[in-house]
């Protein structure tokens, strides 16, 4: 939220950042002064009660996904949600009727080695053959220090929070073979 996408919104000339929510004001007031975003939130549904909102990003721990991603559609707003979007077969079916039912809003997880020039570039290729057929794929995640993101207590490390290490890491190798080779 905070440290990604709200700089990244910023840079986007026809995105303008109206409001910022998080259960921790003095963080949604610092993350707000910062940027020059007129309001903070403590409390999601309230933010969804703003006119002035069009879309959310849902950049919470993934359990609270499902639930926010809901509220949001029926609220009336455009959602980019962070993965893992559902935990069960049963939430994807109900995010998905939802979605299909309000076909003038968008949902989207984000999932961000689609926008990734190298993942685009690999695509290309494998399209137009340069690779040749490509039979297996093999896919590795490493990471920079463990950092306090995923120390405890830290939803990270907990899987009814986080969905566990497939949902946190191997989510995006997953959506890349998908989406590469469907």
């Amino acid at each position: 939220g905070a440290r990604v996408q709200v700089p990244g919104f910023h840079l986007l000339a026809e995105t303008e950042v109206v409001a910022v929510c998080s259960t921790r004001r003095e963080r949604a007031a610092a993350v707000a002064a910062e940027y020059g975003i007129p309001a903070v939130y403590t409390d999601y549904r309230a933010l969804l009660a703003d006119p002035r909102v069009e879309a959310v990003s849902v950049a919470t721990p993934p359990h609270l996904h499902h639930a926010m991603s809901i509220t949001a559609l029926l609220a009336g707003k455009h959602v980019l949600c962070e993965k893992s979007l559902v935990f069960t077969a049963e939430e994807v079916h109900a995010l998905r009727k939802l979605a299909y039912e309000r076909p003038r809003q968008v949902l989207q997880t984000g999932l961000q080695r689609r926008y990734s020039r190298f993942y685009q570039t690999v695509k290309q290729m494998i399209e137009k053959g340069t690779l040749g057929q490509v039979t297996h794929i093999y896919a590795q995640w490493h990471r920079n220090g463990l950092g306090k993101t995923w120390m405890p207590p830290s939803w990270r490390v907990y899987r009814k929070y986080s969905g566990g290490l497939t949902a946190e890491l191997a989510s995006h190798q997953i959506d890349v073979a998908d989406w590469m080779f469907g």
